[in-house]
């Protein structure tokens, strides 16, 4: 509380500094202090409607948020989601004994069950095209692909006594629909599982050495994602080796999935390889897709940058208007930023009812249409109309534009600001500023 009470009566000596300093400052420059407050509330303009704008992206933020997250699981049921296809299962029986306790005598009993650790492969050989197939709900687009899957497994009884063996492939359960699924087992048609519904499943013995080789094919279809789940068992694979090739440009690696040997992109299609011997697996093989079509983020993004171009806008015309001695009144900037704010108001509507791009350069164009057409009506003069053309090409359609490049959105904005500030020192260079 002592520490709150020194802070207030700083507050207060602050305060009354700066009223004593304002009163001073009037009563021998009352110009200079009224240009002052003038000032202060257009700032204040600024700052409510880059309040508004704020407000309304984050508000779009979350309808984008739920609308794609609503449509992705429509798609998902439909089409297919994202596909996670587990490594296989490659184990050995084992009879072990087992000290249980029986609850009805409350005795142990001992008890033989049978148990299968896990033997590890000779090799995994794994080949997977995906082929885009692009779903759409309403207006948004997600990353659909038609998979065909392709492995070959070799399993080897690396004991040195015969073994019974068992192996199984689970298919993913969302996958769409699986078709055209194949096995072959030492290069012959797999029939000893009639049901493959509930995984692909050989038993048999093995000599010591011996090795059995399975080929297993199947078509599919899912969204966003494709997962070989090698992470969640430790399996040792002598020789490790696994090609994706796919005809979408945006492929991205997700956090603790195995990095690729090679990726190299080849008329429109690309291949991604990995490779490894001796490998005991940590890490998932894992690929997203990506497209450019939805841009509700962009959107989003648009607003939430409006306090930027905003105060750029009002900025460079202040500058300009003064540098030309073109006087408007604290109204009329007013206007301005109303006019500047339409196109943030009317996006988010248009939003509803208009793909993305298309919101929001019809919105850029009424609002500059508004803006410029006041410009007009004040008969101020060409040189505010050029200023006002100016800042709007500037800080709301290069801004706004800039946004559907992602990589250089930054740098766009940093040279259309430079090449104002550059035009800027050139149109006022001649400007008296102590008259101002």
């Amino acid at each position: 509380m002592q520490d709150f009470g020194l802070a207030f009566f700083g507050f207060c000596l602050v305060l009354m500094a700066f009223i004593f300093m304002s009163v001073k400052i009037y009563t021998t420059k009352p110009d200079f202090m009224i240009k002052i407050l003038k000032y202060l509330v257009i700032g204040l303009f600024i700052v409510i409607f880059s309040v508004a704008s704020v407000v309304i992206g984050y508000r779009i933020s979350s309808r984008h948020s739920e609308s794609y997250s609503r449509s992705l699981k429509s798609v998902n049921e439909i089409w297919g989601g994202e596909i996670y296809q587990e490594a296989p299962f490659f184990g050995y029986l084992e009879k072990e004994t087992r000290e249980i306790l029986n609850p009805k005598t409350n005795k142990y009993e001992t008890l033989i069950v049978n148990t299968y650790p896990e033997m590890g492969f000779e090799s995994q050989d794994i080949t997977i095209k995906a082929d885009s197939s692009i779903r759409q709900k309403g207006f948004l687009k997600f990353p659909g692909f038609k998979l065909v899957f392709k492995a070959q497994f070799q399993l080897k009884n690396f004991k040195n006594i015969e073994k019974d063996f068992r192996f199984i492939l689970k298919l993913p359960g969302n996958a769409g629909n699986l078709t055209g699924v194949n096995v072959l087992c030492d290069g012959k048609k797999y029939e000893e599982d009639s049901n493959f519904a509930d995984g692909i499943e050989w038993n048999g013995k093995l000599k010591p050495q011996q090795m059995k080789i399975f080929e297993i094919e199947y078509t599919a279809q899912g969204t966003s994602k494709i997962i070989y789940t090698l992470a969640q068992k430790s399996l040792e694979i002598k020789n490790f080796h696994a090609v994706l090739e796919t005809d979408y440009a945006d492929i991205r690696i997700p956090d603790k999935a195995m990095l690729p040997l090679t990726q190299d992109s080849m008329s429109g299609k690309s291949r991604i390889e990995w490779k490894a011997e001796n490998l005991i697996s940590g890490q998932n093989l894992a690929l997203e897709f990506h497209i450019k079509e939805n841009h509700g983020e962009l959107a989003a993004k648009l607003f939430f940058y409006a306090p930027l171009s905003l105060i750029l806008f009002i900025g460079l015309l202040i500058l300009m208007s003064v540098g030309k001695e073109v006087e408007l009144h604290i109204m009329h900037y007013l206007f301005f930023i109303i006019g500047f704010f339409i196109f943030y108001l009317l996006n988010s509507y248009l939003l509803t009812f208009l793909p993305v791009i298309g919101a929001i350069f019809t919105s850029l164009a009424v609002s500059s249409g508004i803006v410029i057409y006041y410009s007009i009506l004040l008969k101020k003069g060409k040189e505010l109309i050029q200023a006002v053309i100016l800042s709007l090409a500037l800080f709301q359609w290069l801004f706004s534009g800039a946004f559907f490049a992602e990589e250089y959105t930054g740098l766009f904005i940093t040279l259309g600001s430079i090449g104002a500030f550059i035009l800027l020192i050139k149109k006022t260079a001649s400007v008296k500023w102590n008259k101002w």
